[in-house]
């Protein structure tokens, strides 16, 4: 049953998940730990490395003597600093996550569990250290050597996260874009009666390319000439001795002329025409014959020799950057040098709509697309897009093009950018 099947795979997957994420992780003290110990040959290998990363802070930063039974082994010392500092990285990204998580169901109990989380993790050994280093009588010996080399490395760390200037960019997938007179759209509704233009060939502007008829809007130019004709002959018929029902006849016959004029234009827009010059290219032209469009709907477009428009779609928290941080713009293209290109325009409203279907993940884009969309196009977030321009002696290889597009924002240091990244992230999963 279906209830059946469900429940085993959710089994099967939480005991697959957790086993590689916690058993079988060498970061924690489960059977992974244990695996990586033996191999390595090194055992209390957590112990150790904690004693370790302990002792080159007593004795790097803060100047202390070192003490007897210090780790001599080059190998063994290398091990140790590498999993210490990975082992307490891991715990601390493992430990925000589970608060972010249950913060995002009962936000009271997140804020005490990560308050939990924070003395576990920081308090309780500063606490431990600053009771070890009272006690410590090498520290007796050189206090004011203790002070000044936690004072500088405080300043130092602080100096290079919110002093040290790095690059800053932003990056984003775009498409190679059409502009708007090189899409060969209908200028009426109906179906394809003729394909006036050979699919391949070169067209000028003002080629005849395709041939739209609606047979309902011939009618209904039809039916409208009749009753212009009845309208016209009930106006003559009032004459002059019923001035108040001629005058709304004769009105009533302005509307019907407005009406078969319009359509009548757009019944002259049946011939789609060429809107600059370029190669004809035509998808599936044997299957549109007879194929009904509605007005406006784009059935082809045009190639021209070098197409200069990138679009390109950007997330809500990065839009601002792009629109007002923007120095240089490099583009790069599928086998291509980078290209240095300029900022074109930007649309005016944030939109799940996707341009193409290359940028999404059903078209093997990086961005996330609504499953329920069969077309591919519904992105799962609102996105800004935006037009860049490439330089004029640029080839593209083919329209439709997936390219990397770099927006360069100066610099800023890296302190900064994770505190608006912890703001972001907040405000996405607690809304506050």
């Amino acid at each position: 049953p279906g209830l059946v099947k469900l429940a085993a795979f959710n089994v099967m997957a939480i005991g697959g998940v957790s086993t590689l994420l916690f058993n079988g992780n060498p970061l924690l003290r489960f059977d992974g730990y244990y695996v990586l110990s033996d191999w390595l040959e090194i055992p209390n290998l957590a112990d150790r490395s904690s004693r370790f990363l302990r002792y080159l802070g007593e004795t790097h930063v803060l100047g202390l003597p070192e003490r007897r039974g210090v780790e001599a082994d080059a190998r063994v010392r290398s091990w140790l600093l590498l999993y210490g500092v990975l082992a307490f990285a891991y715990r601390i990204v493992l430990s925000f996550s589970i608060v972010l998580l249950v913060a995002g169901k009962f936000f009271s109990v997140g804020v005490a569990l990560a308050v939990w989380s924070i003395t576990l993790q920081f308090g309780v050994p500063l606490f431990r250290g600053l009771a070890r280093l009272r006690f410590d009588p090498r520290v007796s010996e050189k206090p004011f050597r203790v002070v000044a080399g936690a004072t500088c490395a405080l300043l130092l760390l602080l100096l290079i996260g919110f002093g040290l200037p790095l690059p800053l960019w932003t990056i984003a997938d775009g498409v190679v874009w059409l502009p708007e007179h090189s899409q060969v759209r209908t200028g009426s509704g109906g179906m394809v009666h003729a394909i006036l233009a050979t699919p391949g060939q070169r067209v000028a502007r003002g080629d005849p390319l395709l041939e739209i008829r609606d047979p309902i809007l011939a009618a209904k130019v039809r039916v409208l000439e009749a009753r212009v004709r009845e309208a016209t002959a009930e106006v003559a018929a009032q004459g002059f001795e019923h001035r108040v029902a001629a005058e709304l006849a004769r009105s009533e016959l302005a509307a019907i002329r407005a009406e078969l004029a319009q359509a009548k234009s757009e019944l002259g827009d049946s011939v789609v025409r060429a809107g600059a010059d370029g190669k004809f290219v035509l998808p599936n032209a044997e299957d549109l014959m007879d194929r009904f469009f509605e007005k406006g709907a784009v059935i082809g477009y045009l190639a021209l020799q070098r197409s200069h428009t990138l679009r390109v779609v950007v997330r809500q928290e990065d839009a601002a950057w792009v629109r007002n941080r923007t120095e240089t713009i490099e583009v790069r293209l599928p086998g291509r040098a980078p290209l240095q290109a300029l900022f074109g325009q930007e649309l005016p409203q944030a939109t799940q709509r996707l341009p193409s279907l290359a940028l999404g993940s059903a078209g093997g884009g990086g961005l996330a697309v609504d499953q329920r969309d069969g077309e591919g196009l519904t992105a799962t977030e609102a996105l800004f897009q935006f037009d860049v321009l490439l330089p004029a002696h640029t080839e593209i290889p083919g329209l439709g093009l997936r390219a990397k597009v770099r927006f360069e924002h100066g610099l800023e240091p890296l302190g900064y950018r994770m505190l608006r990244a912890l703001r972001r992230l907040f405000l996405r999963r607690l809304h506050v």
